[in-house]
């Protein structure tokens, strides 16, 4: 029974599912059959015929058919569509079909034009180039110079631009995914660039260069070659310190602190490869020279969430690539380094290979200021040595892949040994008389100090076009980052007749070595919307140590002979352990163009577990960022940017120095949170000349400060944990013609740190919290082959730092005899500064030769790094008498020549 009663339901629901289906395609107009005969009539006119009898409107532009595009043919008992799609059959159209109203919209096909944009000459990318297409729409190539577009079906022109390089304009027929290969000439003229519709040669319309979020390398390498230099050497580092809210330490020297963020908040990224101290010569030199790289680009916020996890910018440098055509190169010599590089094809048109050497020679001008900073008032043998080695290799495998490889390796060592006596003073009891009677002797210290630091990377990078809208890259790295000091004295005391010899040695290392595997994809998923997804794994190993021993420790840890005493003897009473982590973290990013907007949503998850600390954690990273254009010139952008950082830079802020720890986070240093917000407008005005506005606020929490000077205290034990505030407005002005450059920055900022520990909870101003800065570049092409170039720094007093002194193993010792509730609150005189450059161009058959003159700091201003405080004895009254704070580690005038040739 239950068996017959399902059946008959089954009947049931069948006849009722066919009436329904029977019904639906009665009421479905595209199922009706008709007979039609179009003859002589072009498709326009034969579309809307059929429309006609149908009585179905089809929506469609007569700019899809060309005056050729004529039918003459009979449909018998067909369907509309069958009609529409057999009309159609060789114009690259889709077809959408609406039933509720019945309606048929045809609109163009698109297709994906994919690949890299080159220098002709090299066979290069050319990184962040910008392509122009059908004068309206704007693609840029990424740092790896790979672009790709949603074109639509027909005719379309793309016009490449980069600076000091000519414009390509290519027409194109599309009719299916097209791999394309973009070549540019290089333009040593830098001459203006005229735009062409492509339908109407006459017009020239502003571009839409929206670089809200990043500053672009394209300027800062230009400017960096034609402004002046601190020692000689184009130095791009210093050109990125000329933008606003980009500040430095006295004199421009030392590392960036970005909106009163600190030099260990930065990441910098060498080729994706994290570096963690990326200067020469306590900052004086910076490793990245324009003959080294091809792109720098500057994020301070609004960046993808593929960069992590660092909470203040993002400072990202790609090596050159070798010449895949011919050999080239150039060397540069100046009064303190000479570098060379060659870049040569390995097998012509498909791979290359990139060589790049610079050494430090014998420097009049850095050696005195190193030896001032480094060994104050001490007559000592003074020697500083550096170099930098890169080798880069590429090659194209098939159309799709791309495989390449890249080493870097930069060391700084300075040596210094000698003697140097000091009066010391003693109590003597004398039993004739007895008294006791004050006796001083002049003793001689024997010292013998190492100060060393470097960083070494290797990177195996995989780059594939899997399908045209589909971007893959896989990478692994390895780095490591060392410095260490190390400073040996030796004193002879005679007491009471007896003569004995003290022995002092200072040992302090801070080593980093990373290992990572990462994979990226960028899908085009539509012409409006584009995906970024990507992921990898970080395994970290720290190894900082500290030690302070004399002759007494020795003795009573193990007796020991001076000269016995070794690194791994220092190892076995090293302070701050072992530590060993690993990330995992994963983002995804959709960039969104709709008309007048661009939006931009990431999300960066990582997982941190520091394996020897037992300690770990997961963080979300949200960052989104909004341009909307409000005329054809004007746009306005918001943007909000978090991040975490996992490791802390235990350092005086001052200045780089081996002192300075890297220290992973632990139960005790817990991670740095970074939120930051900002509203900008910006005016671009034509091609290279724009007018920016910024207001942001900016908060890092959990920031590590170390409370005492204590060598014998674990790093965790003795840190303690604030919060870092700053906000402000900053103004940038930037043109950049073949005649002359001008970049103009204003920043008005306030910036603060609080800890519980310090200054009665109170915030106080951070060390780099300078109310107002103004500062220029500009250059300017003189007749005959000259060149003129100046910056101009120019800011308000800073908190000035106070110290006891500047010793190699503790840094510079600051002086906390502050009233309490009132850190920080002395500022120093109004800091201005004027550089100068003039520079001569010949090019003599194939080879291009410039010489170069920098005047640094040509007004001689003083700028003090920290001053210290002097005492001097009342002789009449027997008293110590405290003097003003005197500055120290000035930056005088500096001159310097340079010599460059380039084949």
């Amino acid at each position: 029974m239950q068996i017959k009663s399902l059946f008959l339901y089954g009947i049931v629901i069948l006849l009722g599912g066919l009436f329904f289906s029977m019904n639906a395609i009665a009421q479905n107009p595209f199922t009706k059959k008709i007979s039609v005969e179009l003859h002589q009539l072009s498709k326009a006119e034969a579309l809307r015929k059929v429309a006609e009898i149908t009585e179905i409107p089809i929506l469609f532009s007569d700019d899809f058919f060309t005056q050729n595009d004529s039918v003459n043919i009979a449909y018998q008992n067909k369907t509309i569509t069958f009609i529409i799609a057999d009309l159609l059959k060789e114009n690259q159209l889709t077809i959408t079909n609406k039933t509720q109203p019945a309606l048929i919209i045809l609109s163009r096909a698109f297709y994906t034009v994919y690949g890299y944009v080159k220098d002709l000459k090299s066979n290069t990318p050319l990184p962040y180039s910008n392509i122009l297409i059908n004068n309206y729409e704007v693609v840029g190539a990424d740092k790896n110079g790979h672009f790709f577009a949603k074109l639509k079906a027909g005719k379309n022109a793309l016009q490449c631009s980069f600076i000091t390089f000519k414009d390509t304009i290519i027409h194109l027929n599309v009719q299916k995914d097209t791999p394309l290969n973009l070549y540019l000439s290089p333009n040593n003229q830098l001459q203006e660039v005229i735009i062409s519709d492509y339908n109407n040669p006459s017009s020239n319309p502003i571009e839409e260069l929206r670089d809200i979020n990043k500053y672009g390398s394209k300027e800062l390498m230009a400017y960096a070659v034609k402004t002046p230099g601190i020692t000689g050497s184009d130095d791009i580092f210093h050109a990125a310190k000329s933008l606003p809210g980009v500040q430095s330490g006295a004199g421009g020297i030392g590392g960036h602190f970005v909106r009163g963020g600190s030099q260990g908040q930065n990441q910098y990224l060498l080729d994706d490869v994290p570096i963690y101290n990326p200067f020469h010569a306590l900052g004086l030199v910076s490793t990245i020279t324009p003959a080294m790289a091809k792109s720098l680009q500057v994020h301070k916020i609004g960046y993808s969430a593929a960069y992590g996890d660092f909470t203040s910018s993002v400072f990202d440098i790609q090596l050159k690539d070798g010449n895949a055509n011919k050999l080239e190169g150039g060397a540069n010599i100046n009064l303190n380094d000479v570098a060379l590089n060659i870049g040569m094809p390995i097998v012509k048109g498909k791979s290359a290979l990139f060589l790049y050497g610079r050494t430090a020679i014998s420097g009049i001008n850095l050696d005195n200021i190193l030896k001032n900073a480094l060994f104050p008032d001490t007559p000592i043998n003074f020697k500083k040595h550096y170099y930098d080695v890169i080798a880069k290799a590429y090659t194209a495998i098939g159309k799709k892949h791309k495989l390449s490889f890249s080493f870097y390796k930069g060391h700084d060592l300075i040596l210094g040994d000698g003697a140097y006596t000091y009066n010391y003073e003693y109590e003597e009891e004398d039993e004739e008389e007895e008294e006791v009677i004050i006796q001083d002797e002049d003793l001689e210290v024997e010292i013998d100090a190492e100060v060393a630091w470097g960083n070494q990377l290797f990177l195996l990078n995989w780059e594939s076009t899997l399908k045209p809208n589909l971007f893959f890259k896989a990478a692994v790295s390895a780095n490591r980052y060392l410095a260490l000091a190390s400073t040996f004295q030796e004193t002879e005391i005679e007491t009471l007749g007896v003569e004995e010899e003290k022995f002092r040695f200072d040992f302090t290392e801070s080593q980093n070595n990373d290992y990572e595997a990462k994979l990226q994809l960028n899908y085009l998923a539509k012409k409006w919307w584009r995906l970024k997804l990507g992921g990898g794994y970080l395994r970290q190993l720290y190894h900082p140590t500290n030690n302070s021993f004399t002759d007494e420790t020795i003795i009573l840890e193990e007796d020991y002979d001076d000269d016995e005493i070794n690194v791994d003897f220092l190892e076995t009473f090293s302070k701050a352990p072992r530590q060993t982590t690993q990330k995992i973290y994963l983002y995804g990013e959709s960039h969104f163009n709709f008309r007048n907007w661009v939006l931009n949503l990431g999300l960066r998850n990582s997982y941190f577990h520091n394996i020897s600390n037992s300690y770990q954690q997961f963080n979300m990273q949200p960052r989104f960022s909004v341009d909307y254009r409000l005329k054809e010139k004007h746009f306005l952008s918001f943007n909000y940017t978090s991040s975490v950082q996992y490791n802390h830079l235990i350092s005086n802020t001052e200045i780089s120095l081996p002192q300075d720890f890297w220290y992973p986070s632990t139960n005790n240093l817990t991670p740095q949170i970074g939120h930051q917000f900002d509203v900008g407008y910006t005016i671009y005005k034509k091609r290279n000349h724009s007018l920016r506005s910024n207001i942001y606020y900016k908060t890092i929490h959990r920031i590590a400060r170390i409370n005492s000077q204590n060598e014998n205290i674990l790093i965790d034990d003795n840190a303690i944990i604030g919060k870092a505030t700053a906000y402000g407005l900053e103004l940038a002005y930037n043109i950049f013609t073949p005649k002359y450059g001008l970049q103009l920055s204003y920043a008005l900022s306030k910036s603060t740190h609080q800890f519980e520990e310090q200054n009665l909870g109170k915030a106080y101003p951070f060390q780099f919290d300078r109310r107002h800065e103004l500062k220029t570049l500009f250059y300017y092409n003189l007749p005959k082959n000259f060149s003129i170039g100046s910056s101009l720094y120019l800011g308000s007093g800073h908190p000035i730092l106070y110290a006891f002194n500047f010793d190699l193993q503790q840094g510079i010792q600051q002086d906390n005899r502050f009233t309490p509730g009132k850190k920080n609150q002395d500022r120093s005189n109004i800091h201005y500064r004027l550089d100068l450059s003039l520079s001569y161009q010949q090019q003599i058959k194939n080879t291009h030769h410039t010489v170069k003159l920098n005047l640094f700091n040509t007004l001689n201003t003083q700028l003090p790094l920290y001053y210290t405080l002097e005492e001097e004895e009342d002789e009449e009254e027997n008293e110590t008498e405290e003097n003003e704070f005197s500055p120290k580690f000035n930056l005088r005038f500096i001159p310097s020549v340079a010599y460059t040739i380039e084949f």
